[in-house]
């Protein structure tokens, strides 16, 4: 992709194919959404559907548009500047606020607060992560807040679909 930087940026193409190996995976494992952590872990999983760094968390539905959540909101006037630089962005919705009040106030606009919903982060199995990265007061909040959602831990499979690279990553 063009865009007016001097550094290699992944393109459109790209983030519709991961975007789409990822609303098959949720299909495969009957999960309506999937909560996507990358926070301050090893593998920064977020930017796999982001291609950005903010640590923050991706609500993604099987259906409709990604929101991405990050903790301050200089990440947030980053990403604004990014745009005028001519990057375009992956996902368009940025909002401010790693809590579980906020995670779940998201997964509730996009009709995420019943049902299977996958999370990426809960039990991930990385280097000095073996008992995941998501914090005890974050998740917490959101279990308490979504009672009536059945969270599945999909760490693992998300990040063994991740290792498969396209050509434009080879490059």
């Amino acid at each position: 992709m063009t865009s007016n930087t001097d550094f290699p940026v992944l393109s459109l193409t790209e983030r519709d194919r991961r975007m789409q190996h990822t609303r098959e995976l949720l299909e495969r494992e009957g999960l309506r959404g999937l909560i996507l952590a990358g926070l301050t872990s090893r593998e920064q999983y977020d930017a796999y559907l982001t291609n950005d760094y903010a640590e923050g968390i991706v609500i993604f539905p099987a259906e409709g548009l990604p929101t991405y959540i990050t903790w301050q909101e200089g990440r947030v006037m980053r990403h604004e500047e990014s745009k005028d630089l001519g990057v375009v962005p992956w996902i368009d919705d940025w909002q401010v606020g790693v809590d579980g009040v906020t995670v779940a106030k998201v997964l509730r606009k996009k009709g995420l607060d019943k049902g299977r919903i996958g999370v990426v982060g809960l039990n991930s199995k990385a280097p000095a992560e073996m008992n995941g990265y998501i914090p005890y007061a974050l998740w917490s909040s959101v279990l308490q807040e979504l009672p009536s959602t059945e969270f599945i831990d999909c760490s693992a499979v998300f990040a063994k679909m991740m290792l498969v690279k396209s050509k434009e990553e080879l490059v």
